[in-house]
């Protein structure tokens, strides 16, 4: 445990991927299951972040996404909004307000 101790603090507290794979894949396998990078933070969500989500999710998955976050907390469903900016996504919007 010593060793996993110091690599996180060599690598602030980021998970290897050796060891997330095995949650992403089960993630993968139940469509029950959400996979949440809780170390990301309010804080670590800039701009660039959220283009870069945005140009990856088509938007059926951005649709999904937003249908999906509306009972997040507000700064992440604030985040979401911003990611699914689209004609699908603006009219799912609407049928939230």
């Amino acid at each position: 445990m010593p060793h996993y101790t110091n690599f996180l603090a060599r690598n602030k507290h980021n998970t290897p991927v050796i060891i997330k794979y095995s949650f992403w894949r089960m993630t993968a396998e139940n469509p029950k299951a959400v996979y949440a990078c809780v170390n990301l933070g309010k804080e670590h969500v800039d701009e660039r972040t959220i283009r870069v989500l945005s140009r990856r999710l088509n938007e059926d998955e951005k649709a999904a996404l937003l249908a999906e976050g509306a009972e997040a907390t507000d700064w992440i469903y604030t985040v979401i909004k911003e990611i699914c900016k689209g004609e699908k996504c603006q009219k799912l919007q609407k049928s939230f307000l």
